[in-house]
């Protein structure tokens, strides 16, 4: 555990298999996502009150929720939160009291063109676990290693890159390839993304999103007959938090808070993938984005 906790603070992103899930759990939670997309696709199934289902759109289509709608699929994800080395990971990671926001699965589409390069909220650690054979790294998440300890954030600077750019400059982004049940520990600051699916093949994938209680964790609801058919579980102690602005990195400190703290330097090793890409964003910005807004609001004119 020592070295992926340092390869994970090294680059914002580490692959992990330790977290007790089975090939055989790994395999069921891969036939229950498929049978729900079917499901919801064929509208079997109906939304809600609770938006559970994202339909094809640009390029993906998601389940939010995902434990809600089988309860072997909670029973597995229970039994991963209760593992020891997940919680040890969680614990050195977050902090004591963590919390678990949303546990998602993402359907990567044949044609899906990515997702722009982005960051998510302070303190966000996702657990990704892949449902589908994927040695390539189609349509799966992709990063710049190293820059969350990028002490500037990419809002600050304008260079929320979009998709075709990212596909531009796609050779410093690492890739998250592998098979069914293997799993990928992220954190949400590292500059990520979606790379593109090319194929004929749809990718699935569970996304956990966690955060430290020391931060504002943006609002989620979970509904009212899923948390009382749970009561007692690891799960429901997770996901039952209060959506107050906290933002005390002193209280309860982990490595997560440090690096929003900006306490860690950046290693030699991903300098220059790092700062070749913030020179070419903040230069291609600079020249581009005033020509882009030109022909942004020349077209509206058109149309209107």
């Amino acid at each position: 555990m020592k070295k992926l906790l340092e390869k994970f603070k090294k680059d914002g992103y580490v692959k992990s298999n330790y977290f007790g899930l089975n090939s055989n759990e790994a395999i069921e939670l891969s036939n229950i996502s498929k049978k729900l997309f079917q499901d919801y696709r064929g509208k079997k199934i109906k939304t809600g009150k609770l938006c559970n289902y994202s339909p094809p759109l640009n390029g993906s289509e998601v389940i939010f929720r995902f434990p809600e709608h089988n309860k072997k699929a909670f029973e597995i994800i229970e039994r991963i939160l209760n593992n020891k080395n997940f919680k040890f990971t969680f614990e050195h990671l977050l902090g004591k009291n963590y919390k678990l926001r949303d546990c998602s699965v993402r359907r990567s589409l044949p044609g899906d063109k990515g997702l722009y390069l982005h960051q998510d909220a302070i303190g966000e650690t996702n657990l990704s676990i892949l449902l589908s054979n994927n040695p390539k790294g189609l349509g799966s998440t992709c990063f710049l290693p190293g820059s969350h300890l990028i002490k500037t954030r990419m809002k600050e600077w304008g260079v929320e890159a979009p998709t075709p750019l990212v596909r531009l400059i796609n050779f410093v982004f690492s890739k998250t390839p592998g098979n069914i049940g293997d799993c990928y520990l992220f954190f949400n600051r590292t500059w990520h993304g979606r790379s593109s699916n090319k194929s004929n093949l749809e990718y699935d994938v569970i996304l956990m999103s966690f955060f430290p209680n020391t931060v504002e964790i943006p609002r989620y609801n979970w509904s009212p007959k899923f948390v009382k058919s749970i009561k007692n579980s690891e799960f429901s102690k997770l996901i039952n938090f209060k959506s107050k602005k906290i933002n005390n990195f002193h209280v309860d400190k982990s490595y997560v808070t440090d690096i929003e703290c900006n306490n860690f330097k950046i290693e030699k090793s991903n300098f220059i993938n790092i700062y070749f890409t913030i020179y070419f964003l903040r230069t291609f910005f600079a020249v581009f984005r005033p020509i882009f807004r030109l022909l942004k609001y020349k077209f509206k004119l058109v149309r209107n």
